[in-house]
This record gives structure tokens, C-alpha cells and sequence, in this order.
């Protein structure tokens, strides 16, 4: 039996002030680095498998040595954060004052709207699940490093499950280890 393990990258400076981030990198607090043992139950990790955005390679580094991984670290643009492109560094306030047109009747993002210059919700969808299947079908166990929105939508996936309803239901907090057997 495989197991898919996913881990959302150290906390940032922009992540408490509850700015949009998507590609830049920020200052990653040390307090939210995760001791070897918070990590030592995922010691049977067969891939390890990183977005490519620094925040996430720092996290795939660091917890490469906490939990003794000795292959190399595979990272991946497809498990980028959400393409908020203009909106980078900005409030959410500002994406509602310049795109209302993007928010449905329960306040959150439509689907097929991409936001300016950036990507839409079914963008990224598109985005991970091509490679999800792929990685769900190798049957190893696998620890994914990669972002919020990423992982809203793992869990819109594979739970089979609206991604508002993802994202308005589960904490995808950053001292986390979420887990989906494959």
C-alpha cells in the first residue's frame, strides 16, 4: 500500500500578513522549522518531490535531512502555488476592488475566471491533476512540499470534493502533515 504525504512549505513573512504569493521568495520564519521529530514517522519515503518556488525547496531540504532521505529531491513547477500574478504581494481586498467578476455568490473564486494576468481555479486544477494521476499510479510512498492552494485542490481531487468546499473546510495549516492513501 502507498501513501502520498504532503507537506505545505515554512511560513513567510507575507503568509502573516495575509499578502498573495506566488513566485517571489520572502523571508521563512525559524520558528515554524519542524523538528526531526515531528518529521520521523515518514521515514519510508520511496520519492520526495518539491515545488520549485524557494519557500517549498527550503522546506524539501530541510526535510530531507530530518527524515534521512537520500535520493535526490524532484522539483516540480506543475506544484507551483496559484498564478496570482498581479495581484503578488498585494491584498486579497484589492483582487475584489479590481475583479469583483471573479467572486461567486458565497464569496469565493469562480472557477473559470483567471485573475489578471494570472491563472483561474480550473487553471491550476488542470495544472496538478495531470501529474496527481501520474504520482498516484507509481505506487510508492511519496512526500510532496508545495503550497496552500495546491493542496486544496489534492484534496478537491482525490476526496472528490468542490475545491470552495476544500478550501472553506480544511485547515491546510503549515505545522500539518496531510496524508491520502494511494
Amino acid at each position: 500500500m502507498a501513501w502520498l504525504y504532503i507537506i505545505r512549505h515554512f511560513r513567510t513573512s507575507w503568509n502573516d500578513q495575509w499578502l498573495c504569493q506566488w513566485w517571489k521568495s520572502w523571508r521563512i520564519y525559524k520558528d515554524n522549522i519542524r523538528s526531526p521529530k515531528d518529521l520521523v514517522y515518514l521515514n519510508e519515503i520511496d520519492i520526495l518531490i518539491s515545488s520549485d518556488l524557494h519557500r517549498a525547496k527550503k522546506t524539501a531540504i530541510f526535510t530531507k535531512q530530518c527524515i534521512w532521505y537520500k535520493n535526490r529531491i524532484k522539483y516540480m513547477n506543475e506544484f507551483r502555488e496559484l498564478n496570482f500574478w498581479y495581484f503578488e504581494g498585494k491584498r486579497a481586498e484589492l483582487i475584489r476592488n479590481l475583479q469583483p467578476e471573479i467572486y461567486d455568490e458565497n464569496d469565493f473564486f469562480r472557477y473559470d475566471i483567471k485573475l489578471l494576468w494570472g491563472e483561474s481555479i480550473l487553471d491550476l486544477k488542470k495544472r496538478v491533476e495531470s501529474w496527481l494521476k501520474k504520482l498516484c499510479s507509481v505506487n510508492k510512498n511519496i512526500l510532496l512540499i508545495t503550497h496552500g492552494s495546491v493542496i486544496h485542490m489534492i484534496y478537491s481531487i482525490l476526496w472528490n470534493i468542490d475545491y470552495n468546499q476544500s478550501y472553506s473546510g480544511i485547515d491546510i495549516d503549515f505545522d500539518k502533515v496531510h496524508y491520502f492513501k494511494l
